[in-house]
């Protein structure tokens, strides 16, 4: 029997970014399950927002795996968090490949670290606690639990929705596009007290899957942004993802991220989704207690796994 060979590139273009979003949505429809599998939105925010804090370009970090012309795997390089993603065809899930996609992902990140003298001495792999072929190959590598998770949770979008009722003069609506890239700034940054520079947004507003229709708005009566999320949809599997979703802290304790993730859930049910998603941190008891009242319910748990050096 012949060796199945599999042709090793580095992302080139745009058009690879379409393909490994296709090839995220069609394995979780193959597998049945979205466990392991990252949305195909998340794909987006992760090479756009994730990626802020490096100079090094997307064909650097991303390599792409083929076989007969098809992706069959990828990977994703964080160097800034020394973390990476490992994605296979469920076929070669745990599998020889994806084994040595991880050995490969490593061993780049290692000698990123070894060359940079401010890098963290550790390796970082987000792992869904449920998978357990993936944690056994973390185990393998010596990767422990860190304090650090997070937990996915889905809502039906067939059942009736929250109410998206406001105070008095605020209003919810997309954003209208770069125009109003400083007042996104603000509100994401008073949201996660986060640091964004316009270069920085400007370049995640320009990069692919990005879509100014889908980032949604709590808007003042002073015109200030009060609240914001941005939604993906998968078309393969009719879900929709919500990543992020934050409320200015000059807003918390005033309903506005409930009723804007309302508003946005009746947007996604009208352009085809049946699942609404979102993942949040174990640690956030706030985000616990919104999600739970607005009637998502635990799917899985990602653990952060930790490899010092």
């Amino acid at each position: 029997m012949s060796e199945i060979v599999f042709q090793a590139r580095m992302y080139t273009s745009n058009e690879d970014m379409a393909r490994i979003q296709d090839a995220n949505a069609r394995w979780a429809q193959i597998a049945g399950s979205s466990l392991g599998y990252i949305h195909s939105g998340d794909i987006a925010h992760r090479l756009g927002n994730g990626m802020r804090h490096t100079t090094l370009p997307l064909t650097e970090l991303v390599r792409i795996f083929e076989q007969d012309g098809e992706i069959v795997g990828w990977l994703v390089l964080y160097p800034h968090w020394c973390s990476f993603e490992v994605q296979a065809h469920p076929h070669y899930h745990g599998g020889d490949l994806y084994r040595r996609m991880v050995d490969w992902v490593e061993e780049w990140l290692i000698a990123y670290i070894q060359r940079t003298p401010d890098a963290e001495k550790a390796l970082y792999w987000d792992v869904f606690q449920e998978d357990e072929v993936t944690e056994q190959i973390a185990a393998e590598h010596g990767y422990t639990l860190s304090d650090k998770g997070y937990r996915y949770i889905t809502r039906s979008l067939s059942d009736p929705l929250p109410d998206s009722t406001l105070p008095e003069g605020f209003y919810i609506r997309p954003t209208l596009g770069v125009q109003e890239v400083d007042r996104l700034i603000e509100v994401h940054s008073g949201a996660f007290n986060s640091t964004w520079t316009r270069e920085q947004y400007l370049k995640v507003m320009h990069g692919p899957g990005y879509d100014a229709e889908h980032e949604m708005l709590v808007v003042g009566p002073d015109g200030r942004f009060a609240a914001f999320c941005i939604y993906w949809l998968d078309g393969i599997n009719k879900t929709a993802l919500f990543e992020p979703v934050g409320t200015h802290k000059d807003f918390h304790r005033q309903g506005m991220g409930r009723a804007l993730m309302a508003a946005t859930m009746q947007r996604m049910r009208a352009e085809g989704a049946e699942t609404a998603i979102v993942w949040h941190e174990l640690s956030n008891p706030a985000s616990t207690g919104l999600y739970t009242a607005m009637g998502f319910l635990p799917k899985y748990t990602i653990r952060e796994m930790k490899r010092s050096l």
